[in-house]
Parts: structure tokens; sequence; C-alpha cells
């Protein structure tokens, strides 16, 4: 990849220096591109990519769904409130889809309801960040 300065200050990422007809249909960045190569404005560049990872909602699920103290907190909240604690799943499946005031909601009162100690809570937020869930997912676990 190169990075090529025109005369005007604009900055233009080509594949490679003979692709310039390729690059646009405009003649004036065109002639703008041939003379900044000719001049030697340009600089040979790796271009940064920025991996940003998934949530990975489902490893989250299976993973808080096998956590013993997980399992004792929401059978208690089943036991005492059995429509918080069904509701659960269907918070779940909107925070999926960007919906997470509910989940949000739902969860803390499971935790509340459920006697969920703040190690707990902050053992299923680091596992919250490990699954990649966005921040605001994390520290209303937290």
């Amino acid at each position: 990849m190169f990075l090529i300065t025109t005369s005007d200050g604009l900055s233009h990422l080509l594949k490679d220096l003979d692709s310039v007809d390729k690059y646009t249909s405009s003649e004036n960045t065109r002639k703008a591109l041939n003379d900044a190569i000719a001049a030697g404005n340009w600089i040979e560049t790796e271009p940064e990519l920025t991996i940003v990872p998934q949530h990975d909602w489902d490893g989250m699920n299976l993973a808080i769904l096998s956590d013993e103290d997980f399992n004792q907190v929401y059978s208690q909240c089943l036991a005492t409130h059995p429509l918080l604690a069904a509701s659960l799943p269907a918070a779940l499946t909107q925070v999926a889809n960007g919906q997470d005031s509910m989940f949000i909601e739902i969860f803390n009162k499971i935790c509340i309801v459920g006697g969920a100690t703040s190690e707990m809570r902050s053992r299923w937020a680091d596992l919250a960040e490990s699954y990649f869930l966005p921040d605001q997912i994390i520290n209303s676990i937290r």
C-alpha cells in the first residue's frame, strides 16, 4: 500500500503506484496523484487493521449457565420470584439485538433476590468481558 499526499494536502491510499487510473475517474485527481508520485510525495505503508471482536452472547450464555454460583442465585430467585426468573431468557434475546435495558434490570433484580455477592458479580463481569460483551453490560453485571 502507498500513502500519497497531493499538492492540495489530501492523502490517498493506493494499492500500488500503477493503480492511479483504477483509483479515480477524475482527471484532476489522476494528474495530482501522478504529479505527487513523480515528486516522491509518497510512502510505502501497511494499512492499519483494527479487529473488533464480536460479542459472543452464545459463549457467555453457556458459561454463565454452567456457573455453580449463578445457578444457586437463579434457583433462589426462581423459588421466590418465578416470573422474574422466567423473564431472563426473553431479556437475553433482546440484549443480543442491542436492546439491553430490560436485561440489565432483570439481571440486577435476580442478583438482589437470589443473594449474589459482589465477588460473584465481579467474576461474572470478568467472564462477560472475556466474551467481548458491551461495556454497558459488563458494568451493569459488576
